[in-house]
């Protein structure tokens, strides 16, 4: 099934310049680098009972610096995706300040298994763009074409 979402989520963000680039221990990773910009998305599985928190925390600068974080020069905006399910609350995920370097914008929790997903935002993402559509579209078509 994560072939799957990986297939739904490239067919929305790789028509919006994002590349698929390597990144171990992510199921899959794009990146979009501009001079002004760098962003990245991130699929991972979430391990059984682990506190998604706690995860994308631990997780964001050792797979940001894999996908394009730069410490000092280059900081990177992330969107992550979670493949397992919580019933802990994602808002934690999100960065609320920009420190200029591995800031998660947003995290989406996906349930494979009941075809189930959860989102949440950094609070300078109300106003959505059209990555922020683009994601929220691929993770639609995967939970819809079950």
């Amino acid at each position: 099934m994560s072939d799957e979402l990986v297939e739904a989520l490239a067919n929305r963000m790789e028509p919006l310049g994002y590349v698929r680039v390597e990144c171990s221990g992510a199921i899959a990773a794009w990146r979009r680098q501009k001079w002004g910009t760098n962003r990245a998305l991130i699929v991972l599985t979430l391990p059984e009972g682990a506190d998604p928190e706690e995860f994308v925390h631990r997780e964001k600068y050792v797979l940001g610096k894999e996908v394009g974080y730069f410490p000092v020069v280059y900081g990177l905006y992330i969107q992550m995706v979670l493949v397992g399910w919580s019933e802990a609350p994602l808002d934690g995920c999100v960065d609320k300040i920009d420190n200029q370097r591995c800031i998660v914008q947003s995290c989406h929790l996906v349930d494979p298994n009941r075809r189930a997903r959860e989102s949440a935002r950094t609070w300078g993402q109300f106003l959505s763009s059209e990555f922020h559509d683009a994601i929220e579209a691929g993770l639609d078509d995967f939970v819809h074409a079950g």
